[in-house]
């Protein structure tokens, strides 16, 4: 038989799965995409116990031929240390990339505003780039000219400012826009200020 997928809804519909299957639960994402290639490679059938979410359905094991389920954990096995290195490969290299965007990230700073606080520079573009945090140096929309700059605006607005003291801790979506909109000319002038080479005093909030 030609090789396809074909979903289960119900336990009712799993009487129709051949003998000589077996089930396998989801979770493994080299088991399944081995077994899958394999019955892909036989012309065999899988079978999908799905189940539906709140937002999308899924699968929470799959019946496959007892042969591919024996071969499939037998190359998990055999890949496991080959698999682990590749890994710990790709952690190193990621952790070298990020630190290399972290490095240029903190280079743009000093460029664009070369009076910014340089005690400050290096924990603004952690912040910013952190991974998984979806904050401005994450984005792929912008240039990295416009995330440094976006950067700074917000860490002006949050540290140079007394924008967390008029906001505090609960505000409305009004508020928060009004608030924004007040310390904005403020914030402007400090960016202005960096750009220029100037430094901002952190105690009065005069030039240097």
């Amino acid at each position: 038989m030609d090789f396809k997928e074909i979903k289960l809804w119900d336990s009712s519909q799993e009487k129709n799965v051949p003998s000589g299957y077996e089930f396998v639960s989801s979770g493994n994402r080299y088991l399944t995409t081995t077994m899958k290639k394999l019955c892909r490679d036989q012309g065999a059938c899988i079978y999908s116990r799905m189940k539906k979410g709140p937002k999308f359905n899924f699968a929470t094991g799959y019946f496959v031929p007892r042969d591919v389920v024996v071969e499939a954990e037998t190359r998990r096995v055999e890949s496991a240390a080959r698999r682990e290195k590749q890994r710990m490969k790709a952690a190193v290299y990621r952790v070298r990339r990020e630190a290399k965007y972290v490095k240029e990230f903190q280079e743009v700073i000093v460029k664009q505003f070369p009076g910014f606080p340089k005690s400050e520079v290096e924990s603004v573009a952690d912040r910013a780039c952190k991974v998984g945090s979806e904050r401005v140096g994450r984005t792929k929309q912008l240039s990295l000219d416009e995330k440094v700059r976006l950067a700074v605006a917000a860490h002006a607005r949050h540290e140079h400012t007394n924008y967390e003291e008029l906001l505090g801790d609960t505000w409305t979506d009004e508020e928060y826009r009004e608030v924004r909109s007040r310390v904005a000319p403020e914030v402007d002038s400090i960016l202005e200020t960096w750009r220029s080479g100037k430094h901002v005093s952190i105690d009065n909030g005069k030039e240097e």
